[in-house]
């Protein structure tokens, strides 16, 4: 696991083993999105996406979903964000 610190810029893939899915739904909750609507939008099943947001919290140290945003807010580069 690639050390964070306050200069790091880097892409969530650098982090872990974390998929395109991973950097999709931290995307959605960094846009505001609860786990239902991001199910919806994914055609996936809401506790799966409950699962992976569990599991992608823990990929990059937070506890909840504000926390994520302000991570995702820090260090995701502008080309990462696109229209949700």
């Amino acid at each position: 696991m690639k050390e964070r610190d306050s200069t790091y810029s880097g892409k969530l893939t650098d982090i872990g083993n974390a998929g395109p899915m991973d950097i999709e739904i931290l995307l959605r909750i960094a846009s505001g999105h609860t786990d239902q609507e991001i199910a919806e939008e994914l055609g996936r099943k809401q506790d799966s996406v409950e699962a992976e947001v569990r599991k992608i919290f823990m990929k990059i140290g937070t506890r909840n979903r504000f926390q994520a945003m302000l991570w995702a807010a820090k260090n995701l580069r502008n080309s990462d964000w696109k229209e949700s």
